[in-house]
């Protein structure tokens, strides 16, 4: 590891973006698959390779560390017009970490994690003139929404295939389905309008696709067809 200390006063915008995106193309990922490395959200590294994220936190820099690969602190010395480092370039081993496919968190963490989100959106809208805390309101937002994601898509699903009264716990996550689906990654793009058409938001959705989603909910619950219409 190298130390570098990051200095904003120094920054190159158009070589930062150009080179975000060329390391992420070699190592051939989208953008979510960066996410899932380590890196920040698809709508945060999509608007940092348009150049649309003028001041990144020092905590989306060391994200794009982990989800691209880098040796910790290339991407601040990357803006700041230094080289980066690969961890494949380093003299020393890479940390090698527990091969941990998922961790389990139930309804309440979940529900806690919105509640301390909202709470500093919250905090970040009363304060426009902070501009660290509006960034850490807009990572923090990025970071927890794929969570958010795939937990509503399984309570959709439930609810779909039960026809019940739909849970309380929706009223926490319902503003997913009220964000406009401008997801450039084509799996998230799916993934935002599978959620449309279980919640009954059907605009925009035609034929083959909802017949597309609706093996989807058959296969996510096997030995069960869907409820009738």
């Amino acid at each position: 590891m190298f130390g570098f200390a990051y200095d904003p006063s120094m920054q190159d915008h158009r070589r930062f973006s150009d080179q975000i995106r060329e390391r992420r193309r070699q190592l051939g990922l989208t953008r979510v698959q960066v996410r899932d490395r380590g890196g920040p959200s698809e709508p945060t590294l999509t608007k940092i390779e348009r150049e649309e994220l003028p001041e990144p936190s020092p905590a989306t820099l060391a994200k794009l560390d982990a989800g691209l690969g880098w040796v910790a602190g290339s991407a601040a010395r990357l803006l700041s017009g230094g080289n980066v480092r690969a961890i494949e370039d380093r003299e020393d081993s890479p940390v090698q970490f527990p091969n941990i496919e998922r961790v389990e968190l139930d309804v309440a963490a979940i529900a806690q994690l919105v509640s301390v989100s909202t709470r500093i959106a919250e905090l970040a809208e009363n304060r426009p003139e902070d501009r660290e805390l509006q960034g850490v309101a807009s990572d923090l937002n990025d970071a927890l929404h794929p969570i958010y994601g795939r937990y509503v898509t399984q309570l959709f699903e439930a609810n779909r295939r039960d026809r019940g009264t739909v849970s309380p716990v929706f009223a926490v996550f319902g503003h997913l389905l009220d964000e406009p689906n401008r997801s450039t990654d084509p799996t998230e793009f799916e993934e935002r309008q599978y959620r449309r058409w279980l919640a009954g938001r059907t605009s925009g959705i035609d034929h083959s696709t909802s017949e597309r989603f609706a093996q989807r909910l058959r296969a996510s619950n096997p030995g069960q067809g869907e409820a009738s219409e």
